[in-house]
């Protein structure tokens, strides 16, 4: 049997002598026990994002980026006990919604967030309101929608792991949630794409701020994401400098300026990328599209006939087809060596 990794030992209160002991920590739910039994008066609010999967330094710069502040509303979906949630609360005093599947941590939740109202009470500290809820998010219904709607940012971690769960997920925030709504994932949610292994265009590498979790000791890629609508009139609306390109009524410009984020709008992801292809052709803007399955990659390209896009098989395609040239090679030459 492997040897069990010590956590750490952590000083508790005796159960009635109140005398201090060391419990010698040997998984995480030890871990998480003993750092409930200790909560109440004791706890350390900067302690709270060590109890949850993003860190302190990661959830500063959602609460930065996202610009969480009173009035907004911060939905985690996938929050497990709400730790994300309630720091940010006290950071910003925005409200909150924590949704968790599992029933684990809602046993923990509920002391954890009644020691910190305690304590912000007693202390007069601003804490935004925070409702946790332990459900099935796909059986809540209009409930899950209103809040998606509702939320002016919005944390969803570790959905890379169910495929199906995280498609549906992506259909859900593109069909409610509003224009101006920031998103934050750890893995990538955009064309139904995980980051390991898929070999995103270089956008999406502009488009990430590494991140602490407590899962690994390395920095991981939070991708983030702005939600401007997918109709015209929205992402005018959301837009600080709309503009229009040809044949097309969904371009939207960087969201917000000078911030590399990326946005979801419609069924189009567009990035600058100015080049010259001769003395008289230029290409302005690409943009990848998804339809019928198929991701495509298209160019505007501005020259004597006007500006119109061009279209050309995604590097995904052109990988596919090489990798199917290069089988049907070598059951040519396998056929041929038989006959031989």
């Amino acid at each position: 049997m492997p040897p069990v990794r010590t956590l750490g030992d952590v000083k508790c209160p005796g159960p009635a002598s109140g005398v201090a002991r060391i419990l010698r920590l040997n998984t995480q739910e030890e871990l998480d026990a003993a750092l409930f039994t200790t909560l109440d008066d004791r706890i350390n609010f900067l302690d709270l994002a060590y109890t949850s999967l993003l860190l302190e330094p990661t959830l500063a710069q959602i609460c930065t980026r996202g610009n969480l502040g009173p009035q907004s509303k911060f939905l985690d979906i996938g929050g497990g006990i709400g730790a994300a949630c309630l720091s940010l609360g006290l950071r910003s005093g925005c409200h909150s919604v924590s949704l968790e599947k599992a029933e684990a941590p809602s046993k923990l939740a509920v002391p954890l967030h009644r020691a910190v109202f305690r304590k912000c009470s007693r202390e007069d500290r601003r804490i935004g309101h925070h409702q946790f809820i332990n459900a099935d998010v796909r059986e809540l219904g209009s409930s899950f929608t209103e809040a998606i709607s509702s939320a002016t940012c919005i944390l969803c971690n570790n959905l890379g792991f169910e495929q199906d769960f995280r498609h549906w997920i992506e259909a859900q925030l593109r069909t409610f949630a509003q224009p101006g709504t920031h998103l934050f994932v750890t893995h990538a949610l955009m064309l139904g794409k995980t980051r390991r292994g898929s070999g995103d265009p270089e956008i999406f590498q502009e488009l990430t701020f590494n991140g602490l979790c407590s899962w690994t000791p390395q920095n991981i890629p939070v991708y983030h994401y702005v939600f401007l609508g997918t109709r015209s009139a929205d992402i005018t609306a959301a837009s600080p400098h709309p503009a229009a390109l040809p044949g097309d009524d969904n371009w939207y410009p960087a969201y917000p300026p000078n911030e590399l984020t990326c946005a979801i709008a419609g069924r189009y992801f567009y990035y600058a990328v100015p080049s010259k292809i001769g003395p008289e052709v230029t290409v302005s803007h690409c943009r990848e599209s998804w339809k019928d399955g198929q991701m495509r990659e298209e160019k505007l390209q501005t020259g004597e006939q006007g500006a119109h896009w061009v279209s050309k098989p995604s590097r995904h395609q052109r990988a596919r087809m090489r990798a199917k040239k290069i089988k049907a090679c070598e059951k040519n030459q396998s056929l041929n060596s038989q006959v031989n």
